[in-house]
């Protein structure tokens, strides 16, 4: 019996595990997370499910945004949503 060939076939290396910088899936919240959130003070990234993390670069705090999250809210709310837990996380208010 003959072992199938790759033949034909591209050659793929299996994804490396870890941040992703830009891929959000399409969801645009990479993008709009930079708009909102300067660097120095946050970071933004994404990991490889495509969930928008925004951290806070002052006390490490960060908060993930899933690709679907623009279906469930307005883009702008969901940002007011991550400014109010960074904000919550360091007592300002």
């Amino acid at each position: 019996m003959r072992k199938p060939s790759n033949q034909g076939r591209p050659v793929t290396e299996p994804a490396e595990p870890g941040v992703v910088s830009t891929d959000d899936g399409g969801s645009g919240l990479y993008e709009a997370c930079h708009a909102r959130f300067a660097e120095p003070e946050y970071e933004i990234m994404c990991d490889p499910v495509h969930t928008v993390w925004v951290k806070r670069v002052a006390d490490g705090r960060s908060v993930g945004l899933p690709p679907w999250l623009p279906r469930q809210c307005s883009l702008e709310a969901a940002l007011e949503r991550v400014e109010s837990k960074l904000r919550v996380a360091v007592g300002e208010r």
